[in-house]
């Protein structure tokens, strides 16, 4: 080949080389049919692909299986169960940040979010603006070999849905946000093991237990308070109305000539007296951590669960004093049928502290099952 030869042949080459670079620009810039996937022109067309998304868009907007599915579609990740088809993720992607969107619409502002890359796993808290509800959403796409740690998890889970027992301020939203970070960490470990292949992560684990209990031991500690200023909210409105009516019924007394010495306004302030008592009980009992109402209950069961002990004792107030005035010798000898007051009083007296005792100021409702699942974790209610 002699220097001309060689000169078209490199000039043809170089010609060659242009060309397949302006094939790979054009493919880029465009998109190939085979290799690209295609470009939606709206939500319908991206719909006709997913159709199970239709859902995301109507009036109760996104739900978070659908934020995760979409999510998962515009960036992959390994999964038995999100398989999909490039033309699917396509879609997903597509509709990915409008649902995103809605989803924040109807569920909150996203507040915090863990998203892992190595497989579908997800964390997410959201706030209501203006209310400031809190709410969380997580979803983990776990294995076999990962069950230390998915047992820490579904605790948190657990506790999740007892946070939903809590009314909506600083508590909720502090244990909302316990409940990400261990989530997020025990999240955090899983993705490890996944990318380096980890066998021991006894360190991990470790963490991950000791941030799933102080959560527990918050969320406790808030339930409890919770359950007993709602059973106070009870015993104050019962015990107002026991004045009250003590009040109008005294004045009556007053009014018709009846003196303080008389039976029925000794009775009228034993009774007083004993619904005092009871209240006095309760705040004792709260000082010294020993009363602990279901917080499981709704708020109506426990302001009811805190009503029913001023009643209690005020029956106990006026029942007891009787008994002693009727002279417990009458139980030791034959009780006749005579009409006699002394008869009476001791019929009375033993009719109602045979029918009500401290025992039956307990909850109620103390023997609901628990959310929470160890039979440890969650404290019956005491008298």
């Amino acid at each position: 080949m002699d220097v001309q030869e060689f000169d078209v042949w490199v000039a043809g080459m170089g010609e060659s080389l242009m060309q397949y670079a302006r094939e790979l620009r054009s493919q880029q810039t465009n998109g190939s049919p085979r290799n690209q996937p295609p470009n939606f022109e709206d939500d319908k067309s991206a719909l006709l692909v997913v159709p199970d998304m239709a859902g995301a868009f109507d009036k109760d907007g996104a739900t978070f299986d659908q934020l995760f599915e979409a999510r998962y579609g515009r960036w992959p990740a390994e999964s038995k169960h999100l398989q999909k088809t490039d033309l699917e993720n396509a879609a997903l992607a597509f509709l990915y940040p409008k649902i995103r969107n809605d989803f924040q619409e109807h569920r909150g502002r996203i507040q915090e979010e863990y998203w892992c890359r190595s497989f579908p796993a997800a964390a997410v808290r959201t706030v209501h603006d203006g209310t400031g509800a809190s709410d969380f959403f997580a979803i983990v796409d776990w294995k076999q070999e990962d069950a230390k740690f998915v047992e820490q998890i579904f605790k948190l889970d657990e506790i999740e849905v007892g946070t939903r027992f809590l009314p909506e301020g600083t508590e909720r939203r502090r244990a909302g946000r316990l409940i990400f970070d261990a989530y997020s960490c025990a999240l955090d470990a899983l993705e490890s093991r996944r990318q380096e292949q980890l066998t021991d992560q006894k360190a991990e684990l470790e963490l991950v237990k000791d941030r799933v209990e102080k959560t527990r031991k918050f969320f406790e500690s808030a339930a409890k308070r919770y359950a007993q200023a709602e059973s106070v909210r009870g015993l104050a409105a019962t015990m107002i109305v026991i004045l009250s009516i003590a009040a109008v019924v005294g004045t009556f007394f007053w009014a018709i000539g009846i003196g303080s010495a008389a039976t029925p306004a000794r009775l009228l302030s034993w009774t007083v007296a004993g619904a005092i008592g009871a209240c006095l009980s309760v705040i004792v009992r709260i000082a010294r951590d020993d009363y602990t109402p279901n917080w499981e209950a709704s708020k109506s069961e426990l302001q009811v669960a805190g009503a029913i002990r001023p009643l209690i004792g005020a029956v106990l107030g006026a029942a007891i004093p009787v008994l002693v005035i009727s002279g417990l010798a009458a139980l030791t000898t034959q009780i006749n049928d005579a009409d006699d007051v002394k008869t009476r009083f001791v019929y009375l007296s033993l009719a109602l502290a045979a029918g009500f005792s401290e025992r039956w100021a307990q909850d109620l409702i103390a023997k609901q099952p628990s959310v929470l699942g160890s039979a440890d974790t969650t404290k019956k209610a005491e008298s």
